[in-house]
């Protein structure tokens, strides 16, 4: 599992104002090397005559894809959206791995939600078994995604509730948003909100047959084809997520190579 690791500041105070000024300082840092999404069975490599010629032209098709989107997104971030499924997590993990190789790295906005809580001002005063307010969750929701406005390179894994809060769509829309559809009968599926449908750039139906990866590439290719048929919408995310880091003094080349 890819583990972030967030410089958090200290800061004075609790409450949900105390929440916001954490959630406002989160920074992305490092992220931890994603394992390969495919490993050879010993002795495999590609001049060996056993490995079955189907299965090497699948991975150079997967990785030119890959490639491909990497470029068309030119740094900018995806947001994938949805119900929050086993189907739809490992999906959204095997294309962040497809995209590693582009320096993207992988976010799971409920687990940084979770830890930012966790280490809150007010944690402390909260009972063990108490867990936060929808009030609380929303605002703190609401903070990491404002800060993933300047955000580059990633894939953001909002699943659930964040989409469905209208004044989360403004940052949402600085990165290609891809509502992901689980099949009927998954476990936490159902049927997707509207807004979403609404408001996604992008929509990709998931197979429940499929490997992790085969969904990977299935998000991938879906999302390829939207951005070569609509480039001037790519290159207006570009712009948006240019000006956020401007208004913050980055020079977004810099940004980018860094």
């Amino acid at each position: 599992m890819l583990a972030c690791v967030l410089f958090v500041a200290s800061f004075a105070g609790g409450g949900s104002g105390g929440h916001a000024a954490l959630a406002g300082r989160a920074r992305l840092a490092r992220a931890r090397p994603l394992a390969s999404t495919h490993e050879p069975a010993p002795g495999q490599f590609a001049g060996d005559p056993s490995l079955p010629p189907s299965l090497l032209a699948n991975a150079w098709g997967a990785a030119d894809t890959a490639a491909q989107l990497a470029e068309k997104l030119k740094g900018c971030s995806v947001h994938l959206i949805g119900h929050r499924t086993g189907i739809s997590s490992t999906a959204a993990l095997a294309f962040a791995r497809r995209l590693q190789g582009s320096r993207y790295r992988f976010l799971d906005l409920d687990a940084v939600v979770q830890q930012l809580l966790a280490s809150g001002a007010d944690a402390a005063a909260r009972p063990a078994a108490a867990t936060p307010s929808d009030a609380e969750l929303r605002e703190v929701e609401h903070a990491v995604l404002e800060e993933a406005k300047a955000w580059s390179r990633s894939i953001l894994f909002a699943a659930g509730r964040p989409a469905s809060d209208p004044a989360n769509w403004a940052a949402l829309h600085q990165g290609v948003c891809v509502l992901l559809l689980s099949p009927p009968g998954a476990s936490g599926a159902g049927v997707p909100d509207e807004l979403w449908v609404e408001q996604a750039d992008v929509t990709v139906q998931l197979d429940g047959a499929e490997s992790p990866d085969e969904s990977a590439m299935r998000i991938a290719s879906e999302t390829l084809k939207a951005l070569i048929e609509r480039p001037p919408q790519s290159e207006e995310w570009r712009k948006q997520r240019d000006a956020a880091l401007k208004e913050r003094g980055i020079d977004p080349a810099g940004y980018d190579s860094a």
